[in-house]
């Protein structure tokens, strides 16, 4: 039996601007490990947009860890939210979305101690997820105290902080 093969990589520190944002974590999608970041808070915050004006499901937008495969189908079905974030042009970078319920729990634990007040993030309000809950209500993250709920996709009183990632092997 062989020794299973040892990967070393080499993963930036939580807070680091690489990559043309903030770097918050590691995500597992389809079996590949990417980095995320957060985008600078000038180019990629948005706020007071729905979610989807609609009550409608949108089946493609189910994922805990995969943001851009989410945005992209908000965008599809409608969300000014979803076109939102991929219309984002920030660091020389045009792949921008809005993170999954994951990421966004990464945002909060791992990078809203390391930004200085200029980057840090709203916490008056509620932060978007691209992770639908139901056909009525998607997830949100909150940043004064961590909470996770779900609300309606046709409220309007959110924010966003967009996100992008990078193969972390090649």
């Amino acid at each position: 039996m062989n020794a299973p093969e040892t990967l070393k990589l080499t993963i930036p520190a939580l807070g680091h601007l690489v990559e043309g944002g903030f770097f918050h974590g590691i995500l597992l999608i389809d079996g590949k490990l990417y980095g995320e970041v957060t985008g600078p808070a000038a180019d990629c915050f948005v706020k007071d947009l729905v979610w989807l004006p609609d009550y409608k499901d949108v089946p493609g937008a189910t994922s805990e860890s995969d943001g851009l495969a989410n945005t992209l189908a908000m965008a599809e079905a409608g969300s000014p939210l979803g076109q939102a974030a991929l219309a984002c042009r920030s660091g020389g970078f045009d792949d921008w979305y809005v993170p999954a319920r994951v990421g966004a729990l990464l945002q909060y634990g791992n990078l809203k101690p390391r930004l200085d007040a200029a980057e840090a993030f709203d916490t008056d309000y509620w932060h978007w997820t691209s992770t639908q809950y139901s056909r009525d209500t998607a997830w949100s993250q909150g940043f004064y105290d961590g909470y996770t709920l779900s609300y309606g996709k046709s409220w309007s009183g959110g924010a966003a902080r967009f996100v992008r990632r990078f193969p972390l092997i090649p």
